[in-house]
């Protein structure tokens, strides 16, 4: 069965998952972001501390 040979249905659940794999790759990403920018912070935290003393 090949993909000329799909019906609605399976369309309809090809572009759901399309949607769905799409929105946990973003929320990933962001995460992901978000995270290094707070180590970032951290360690700039980290470096003028240890500049002051």
């Amino acid at each position: 069965m090949g993909v000329a040979d799909w019906g609605t249905t399976e369309w309809g659940l090809f572009a759901f998952n399309l949607v769905a794999v799409a929105l946990i790759v973003w929320a990933i990403r962001k995460k992901i972001i978000s995270k290094l920018t707070e180590v970032e912070e951290r360690h700039n935290r980290s470096t003028e501390r240890r500049k002051s003393n």
